[in-house]
C-alpha cells in the first residue's frame, strides 16, 4: 500500500510540473480558430444514401 501512495504522489507531482511549467502556450492556436475547426471536422456532403451504388 505505501508503494501506491508513493506513486500516485510521483504521477500528481509530476503532472503539477508539467502544468506550471511547460503548458506556456497562452496565444492563440489553430484550435482557437471556431471556423477553421468547423471547416477541418465537417464530413464531405454525399449525393446519395450510402450502399446505394449497389
Amino acid at each position: 500500500m505505501p508503494q501506491f501512495i508513493m506513486y500516485v504522489t510521483g504521477v500528481i507531482a509530476v503532472s503539477l510540473v508539467v502544468y506550471v511549467f511547460f503548458l506556456r502556450n497562452s496565444g492563440a492556436n489553430w484550435l482557437d480558430d471556431e471556423r477553421g475547426m468547423r471547416e477541418r471536422s465537417a464530413p464531405e456532403p454525399r449525393s446519395a444514401p450510402v450502399g446505394a451504388d449497389r
